[in-house]
């Protein structure tokens, strides 16, 4: 479990990453997904931490490795959590259905590469400041709010 940081033609992202070896990170995401409780407590999060970074996502990753080097995705959901819970500021109407497939992939991971994030996206047109020093507070600030949702997928 870490938090991973990237650039992008379009944005700056950072978001937990739990990777496809991370096996207690796993059995933890599996236990979340199988309760109803738990699940809902975790969703109650991710909306928690939605309204304290500017554009959240939950992506699910599949690839395997040709030659054991080189990195092929066999499939990818991604998914802004905007969509899920909807936001009347942009005119996007809910879906929770995205939810139920995040969480049945999770459910179902076995024995295939799999990779969990929940990230942020800073796009650059949105963020004037993200070319200056003063960036540096509002990825602090963001990797801050990160912290319980990544405390809550350690709990063992």
């Amino acid at each position: 479990l870490h938090l991973t940081f990237w650039l992008h033609q379009t944005h700056f992202g950072m978001g937990i990453t739990v990777p496809n070896r991370a096996g207690k990170y796993w059995k933890r995401l599996k236990t979340i997904c199988k309760s109803d409780e738990l699940f809902n407590d975790f969703t109650n999060r991710i909306l928690e931490l939605r309204k304290k970074v500017p554009h959240l996502y939950i992506e699910f990753l599949q690839r395997h490795y040709k030659g054991m080097t080189d990195a092929i995705v066999d499939g990818i959901v991604e998914v802004d959590v905007d969509t899920i819970s909807g936001n009347s500021k942009y005119h996007i109407r809910p879906n929770s259905l995205w939810y139920d497939v995040i969480r049945d992939l999770v459910q179902n991971k076995k024995s295939y590469n799999g990779q969990l994030m929940i990230r942020v996206r800073f796009f650059y047109k949105d963020h004037d400041e993200i070319i200056t020093e003063k960036f540096r507070d509002t990825l602090i600030a963001a990797a801050a709010n990160f912290k319980e949702v990544y405390d809550y997928l350690q709990e063992v």
